[in-house]
């Protein structure tokens, strides 16, 4: 998945990118467990389903990462790869998500950086010319 960290200091920046929406999200979500420990690692042996909802896009970004960091640091959950799925109606943004990964196990994976939350500073997330983007920095 293209994805990107982005210098931000003191914080951990990501940069998500694909030819569609649900790809850049899918791509978010790969990227941030990029942060977690190498992926290359977590073997895609359990799924996590979730879904988010929120009255902005902007909104939905950071509720999305907020659930990955929640299910990280409550489950010890660690994803290998990630497929979301967005849609809009009724006035309301929605993600919903398939995560497959295993939980963490020290004896396998290499402990990365811990983000505490998603944050609204620099966020950026819409269309661009070759498909769509999302920018955000987390609170390291």
């Amino acid at each position: 998945m293209p994805f990107e960290r982005i210098d931000s200091s003191g914080d951990a920046g990501l940069r998500a990118w694909g030819p569609d929406v649900h790809a850049a999200f899918s791509a978010l979500g790969e990227g941030f467990y990029s942060l977690l420990t190498d992926t290359a690692l977590v073997a895609p042996a359990g799924g996590l389903s979730l879904t988010v909802k929120a009255p902005t896009l902007e909104s939905l970004v950071v509720k999305f990462l907020n659930e990955l960091i929640h299910r990280a640091e409550e489950e010890r959950f660690l994803g290998a790869s990630c497929d979301a799925r967005y849609s809009f109606s009724g006035g309301e943004y929605r993600l919903s998500a398939v995560i497959l990964g295993e939980k963490f196990s020290s004896k396998k994976h290499t402990r990365g950086l811990m983000p505490k939350a998603a944050t609204y500073h620099e966020l950026q997330a819409g269309p661009v010319p070759d498909g769509w983007e999302i920018r955000v920095i987390l609170d390291a």
